[in-house]
């Protein structure tokens, strides 16, 4: 169905005059917002439209991650430059050359890490480790976060520098409980690529978006997906009704609260104690009881 940047918020009819200024310059771009709220969709919709578009979009999310795998990951290295270098290896910048680098969640980057992104920002060189020579480069950055990255400068976790060398042109995109008039839109969209997935015919009642708009969504976008991918699973018929509509649990921390060998264990582990078993999997006891009586499993 291809990338699209779907509602009709303010947020979002701004956030679309962005993308397509942001496309006509070459200019490094920082996206804050939430997770789940589409930064990498707005990176690489930026990326689709710009001259760039025949090159390569390269995204790399911080998060979670050693600092070295992160320098590794970043910037290459060269054969015996550490335990378990074995060959030559470019990094992700240097593979992005002439096109588009995604650098998502960069305020969890290390002090360290910022210096070398501040230096290749700066002389548009590249440096594996271990190497002496620079390799020159021409890649465009666009960076996201989730964090107050002014508040990470006070706390002197990222440098003033870096932030400004980034933050060329800027956008914030709102969560989704801030702009619910997306939310239909949103909703009807994520059902017709699930029709053209599982060749349905799926279509929401009234009282189904309802529920929806007065859910607060604290997993965003990538949440509400979630939750109608799982409707669509255990829909009972094409109808998508608000009593399939399960928002009880937070279905984007826990994916397999639905997987039935997990469920089974678990309820042997509790002999077959459904409230101890629902808190476990992180689901509620009305969800793990629908899983159940889908499998004919409830006695």
């Amino acid at each position: 169905m291809g990338i699209q940047l779907i509602g009709k918020s303010k947020n979002i009819q701004a956030l679309r005059k962005f993308v397509h200024k942001a496309a006509q310059v070459d200019a490094n771009c920082l996206l804050t917002g939430e997770t789940g709220v589409g930064k990498g969709i707005t990176a690489e919709l930026i990326h689709q439209k710009s001259n760039r578009k025949s090159f390569r979009f390269i995204d790399f999310n911080c998060n979670n991650l050693n600092d070295h795998l992160v320098e590794s990951e970043l910037f290459g290295f060269i054969k015996g430059s550490f335990t378990g270098a074995i060959e030559n290896k470019p990094g992700l910048i240097e593979e992005a050359d002439k096109g588009t680098f995604f650098l998502d969640e960069i305020a969890d980057t290390d002090i360290n890490i910022q210096a070398k992104l501040l230096n290749v920002l700066e002389n548009k060189k590249v440096r594996r480790i271990g190497s002496v020579e620079s390799k020159k480069i021409d890649v465009r950055f666009i960076c996201a976060t989730n964090k107050n990255i002014k508040n990470l400068i006070k706390k002197a976790e990222f440098r003033k520098d870096l932030y400004y060398r980034i933050k060329i042109l800027y956008f914030h995109i709102d969560p989704l409980r801030k702009r619910p008039e997306d939310i239909p839109l949103l909703a009807n969209y994520f059902l017709k690529y699930m029709c053209m997935q599982n060749e349905k015919n799926y279509y929401f009642n009234q009282k189904a978006i309802e529920k929806l708009e007065n859910y607060s969504f604290p997993g965003n976008i990538r949440e509400l997906e979630n939750i109608l991918q799982r409707a669509c699973i255990f829909a009972e018929s094409e109808k998508i009704t608000e009593k399939i509509i399960d928002l009880s649990d937070d279905i984007e921390s826990n994916t397999k609260s639905d997987d039935l060998e997990l469920i089974l264990s678990t309820l042997d582990k509790f002999n077959g104690n459904k409230t101890k078993t629902a808190e476990e999997l992180g689901i509620s006891r009305q969800w793990l009881h629908k899983i159940l009586n889908r499998q004919k499993l409830l006695q």
